[in-house]
């Protein structure tokens, strides 16, 4: 409250005269109180802040001297109101300590030049000399009308492929959105997009901002033209409100490409019944993805692995599953050319071999066995001499042996015991002989191998192929060969055989 007139009435006595001025003149302040003309100013609009210095019942004390002083303006975290600066980066105007000083006259200082431009919920004020000190009441800051849009396409550097979502914001000057928030006036109205591309293709141009003072136009436009500082301008009803977006780049699309694959390049001993798989940067097309697009090679040949290919939409990885088996000890790789993306962009060809090649495990080395017997020719007649392979001629004995030969022991020999038949014997020594043809020197009848010792493994034949390369170990087939000498007694005979290989 102001300085008051009092009346004094001599209770005895005489009374020396009292005025307002010599009553005012005995207080000393202890605080500030402080008002602002509006505690809802409008940012960027000029605010007027009373600072009145006063004692505890608020009697101004007309004598306060600033002189000299340095006054701080504070929000309700201490912190300087300069410190509150606008979105759109702009400052605050806050009354220095020399305007402070000059405002102050018998008590009191109105300061016309305080603008706020932060729109918020500030709290409270306080200012200080460094011993006196006040804090208004809680002060909201509204925005001011929307003066311009942001524009905030969803990329600045989409390829002719991508379909762009724009948000669009109403701004006042200050940058602050226009939304209506601490008792402001929203910006609405209907807003257009426009663009300076060369051929844009719009699906979303138009919207209405009804509250918020923003919209998002979703899906909005597509440019198909490969080109630099592209725009997109938003503008309300009649213009008085409009923005720019920054400047777009639109390129053309980038490719898919392959970015991993199992077997990894390089990758050995794996199964021959393994599934190869390979990840797309990006989602596929499906249906493009198929066994003309998506295959395993043999790397020594190029030949087609006939497979079954799937596609997983969620991962982006092909699986390609082999009709059969894959081949022992032998090189693969995955083959990738043609397949789409899903906007219809060519996958970057996967194709070289020496560079996403894979292994697979050697086959077992097998066991040395006899797997089976056949009879071609079991009458011989006395001095026949040796089978000629028809078994309705009378001449020798002959047979077919079945055998696995460990694939590492590539020397093979073969020894049987003499013929006996109760008393009666046929010498083995040269009356049997054999031979392969998985050989490399005795691989037919005119080229075979002759048992010159009875229970001894003959001479070594020298094993150069294999009947089928997909069976552990080395397979084979010997035809042995026996004869009848002349001098020999009739009747039904038996021999014992035993057959070693070895490493070379």
């Amino acid at each position: 409250a102001d300085a008051q007139n009092f009346t004094l009435t001599a209770a005895s006595g005489a009374i020396t005269s009292a005025t307002t001025a010599n009553i005012a003149s005995n207080v000393v302040a202890t605080k500030f109180i402080v008002t602002l003309s509006t505690n809802t100013p409008t940012a960027g609009v000029a605010d007027t802040v009373t600072l009145r210095a006063t004692n505890a019942g608020n009697i101004t004390d007309v004598d306060y001297d600033p002189t000299g002083l340095t006054f701080t303006f504070v929000d309700s975290v201490a912190a300087n109101l300069s410190t509150h600066t606008s979105p759109g980066s702009n400052s605050p105007t806050i009354p220095n300590s020399a305007t402070v000083i000059a405002a102050f006259a018998s008590g009191e200082a109105s300061l016309a030049t305080f603008t706020l431009v932060e729109a918020e919920s500030l709290g409270t004020i306080t200012v200080s000399d460094a011993t006196l000190s006040g804090t208004s009441a809680s002060v909201t800051v509204k925005h001011a009308a929307a003066s311009t849009f942001t524009v905030t396409p969803s990329s600045t550097t989409p390829d002719t492929n991508t379909t762009l979502n724009a948000i669009v914001t109403a701004k006042d000057t200050y940058g602050n959105t226009a939304d209506g928030a601490n008792g402001a006036t929203a910006f609405t109205g209907i807003v257009f997009l426009t663009t300076n591309a060369t051929s844009p293709v719009w699906y979303n141009q138009v919207a209405n901002i009804t509250s918020g003072g923003t919209k998002t136009f979703s899906s909005a436009v597509k440019f198909q033209t490969v080109e630099n500082n592209v725009t997109i301008t938003a503008e309300n009803n009649g213009a008085t409100v409009t923005g720019t977006s920054a400047t777009i780049t639109v390129s053309s699309p980038s490719a898919p490409t392959v970015t991993a694959q199992t077997p990894v390049n390089g990758a050995t001993s794996q199964a021959i019944t393994v599934s190869p798989t390979v990840t797309f940067s990006e989602a596929m097309d499906a249906t493009t993805v198929n066994t003309n697009t998506v295959q395993i090679r043999a790397l020594t040949g190029d030949a087609i692995v006939n497979s079954v290919v799937t596609y997983n939409v969620s991962t982006f990885v092909a699986t390609i599953d082999p009709v059969a088996s894959l081949s022992n000890s032998t090189s693969y790789y995955v083959w990738i050319s043609g397949a789409k993306n899903s906007a219809g962009t060519t996958v970057t060809a996967y194709t070289t071999g020496a560079d996403q090649d894979f292994g697979t495990v050697a086959l077992a080395d097998g066991t040395l066995a006899v797997t089976g017997i056949s009879s071609v020719e079991t009458y011989a007649a006395v001095a026949g001499g040796w089978p000629d392979g028809d078994s309705a001629t009378a001449d020798g004995w002959s047979w077919t042996f079945s055998v696995t030969v460990p694939t590492t022991e590539t020397s093979f020999a073969m020894r049987f015991a003499n013929w006996t038949s109760g008393s009666n014997t046929i010498a083995t020594a040269n009356n049997i002989r054999f031979y392969s043809a998985q050989a490399s020197a005795n691989a037919d009848a005119d080229n075979t191998r002759l048992i010159t010792v009875a229970a001894t493994d003959s001479t070594a034949i020298t094993l150069t192929s294999d009947l089928d390369a997909t069976t552990a170990g080395r397979q084979i087939q010997v035809t042995v060969q026996a004869q009848v000498p002349t001098g020999s007694a009739a009747g039904s005979y038996s021999t014992s055989y035993g057959i070693t290989s070895v490493a070379p």
